[in-house]
C-alpha cells in the first residue's frame, strides 16, 4: 500500500511538473478584428477611408505571441508567406519584445529607409472586474487597462488557468494568459482587438532582443512627425 501511494505521489508530481514546464513556455496564435468604422461625416474623407481599408486588410493576417519563460515576442505570423496586398502591411507592422526582468516593452518599427527601436515601460494599471466568461474552453476574468488620464485603453479577458502574464501588443501583467482583447480610442470607441485561435505548450527557442540603441516613445513620435 505504501509503495502504491509512493508511486501515485511521484506520478502526480511528474504530471504537475510537466504542466508547469509546458505552461512556462507557450506559443499563442491570435486573429485580429477591426472595429473601426469612419463616421458619417468622414465617408468622403480619403484619409479616413484609407485608415479603414488598412484596418480591415489586417484581418487577413494572423499574429503569434511567443513566450520562452523570461521574454515574449509578438509578431505577424509568416511575414514573408503572405499575399502582395497584406504582405506589404505585414512588413510595416511592428514587432513587440517584452523583457520582464526590467519591466520593459521594445517595439521594432521598420519603415522605408528607417528603423526605429522604441523602449517603454510595461503598463500595469489594470482593474480586474468581477465579470467572468468561458473563452476557448478556459474560465476567464475581465480586466480593464487605464491610460494615464484614467480612460479605458484596453479590455482584456485572461485565464488564471494558464499562469503566464502575457498578451498581445500592450496587454501584459495580468495573472494569467490573455485570450481576448479590445482596444479603445480617447473617445471610448473600440477600434481593434485580438482573439486566440490556437495555444501551443511546446518548448520555444530563446527570444533574443535586438542589440539596438532604443529611443523613447516621445522621441519616436517626434522623428516620425518630421519624416
Amino acid at each position: 500500500m505504501k509503495n502504491h501511494m509512493k508511486h501515485l505521489f511521484l506520478f502526480s508530481f511528474f504530471l504537475f511538473s510537466l504542466t508547469c514546464i509546458c505552461q512556462n513556455q507557450v506559443k499563442i496564435e491570435y486573429a485580429y478584428t477591426s472595429y473601426y468604422e469612419p463616421e458619417k461625416a468622414d465617408k468622403n474623407d480619403l484619409k479616413a477611408q484609407t485608415v479603414h481599408k488598412v484596418f480591415k486588410s489586417a484581418e487577413e493576417l494572423s499574429f503569434l505571441l511567443i513566450f520562452d519563460g523570461n521574454k515574449s515576442l509578438f509578431k505577424v505570423k509568416e511575414r514573408m508567406a503572405i499575399g502582395n496586398k497584406s504582405g506589404s502591411l505585414a512588413r510595416m507592422l511592428p514587432r513587440y519584445y517584452v523583457d520582464f526582468s526590467d519591466n520593459s516593452v521594445y517595439s521594432l518599427h521598420e519603415m522605408p529607409g528607417e528603423t526605429f527601436f522604441v523602449k517603454q515601460e510595461i503598463e500595469n494599471n489594470w482593474q480586474i472586474t468581477s465579470e467572468q466568461n468561458k473563452i476557448y474552453g478556459y474560465e476567464c476574468k475581465k480586466a480593464i487597462l487605464l491610460d494615464k488620464e484614467g480612460n479605458k485603453k484596453v479590455e482584456a479577458w485572461f485565464t488564471p488557468n494558464i499562469p503566464v502574464n502575457i498578451g498581445p501588443l500592450e496587454s501584459y501583467g495580468l495573472p494569467g494568459l490573455i485570450l481576448l482583447t479590445k482596444s479603445f480610442n480617447k473617445k471610448g470607441e473600440a477600434y481593434a482587438g485580438f482573439s486566440v485561435i490556437d495555444i501551443d505548450f511546446s518548448k520555444q527557442k530563446e527570444i533574443e532582443i535586438l542589440d539596438l540603441e532604443p529611443i523613447t516613445f516621445e522621441e519616436y513620435i517626434e522623428k516620425t512627425k518630421r519624416s
